[in-house]
């Protein structure tokens, strides 16, 4: 018997491709030695639900978080969290000596707290209204 792996942590509502990227994430999370993978698909995640939340904010990931910040799509906290793991994401790509399991867990808390507060709170909320509205 083979020991179960840990359920991938997918939150709800989320597009098709954002979580292809997130599953790609949670399955390299779990193997030692891919790091750089996961994280690079961790910030693929984000990217791209970005994107589609917030076609009307351009740029690249982090000066977006930024702007959804500075505009109060997210939390001050989210960006000021975002300096630490965009720091990560280039390691994870560009670095020869990779990220940490402990910087590579701090990618995977960040991902997660910025899809559920960004994508999944949002609908769930808009489900709950449409749900309890009177036709």
């Amino acid at each position: 018997m083979w020991p179960r792996g840990t359920p991938p942590r997918i939150p709800d509502h989320l597009d098709a491709r954002v979580e292809k990227a997130l599953l790609q994430a949670e399955s390299n999370f779990e193997i030692a030695g891919n790091e750089e993978a996961a994280g690079m698909m961790y910030r693929r995640a984000l990217e791209v639900a970005l994107d589609i939340a917030f076609p009307d904010v351009p740029g690249m990931l982090f000066p977006k978080l930024k702007a959804l910040v500075a505009k109060g799509h997210l939390l001050a906290a989210i960006g000021e969290w975002a300096d630490h793991v965009r720091a990560l994401g280039n390691e994870a790509a560009h670095e020869g000596d990779g990220i940490s399991r402990e910087d590579l867990s701090a990618m995977r808390e960040f991902t997660d707290a910025v899809l559920r507060y960004a994508i999944s709170l949002p609908r769930e909320i808009e489900n709950r209204k449409a749900a309890n509205s009177p036709d």
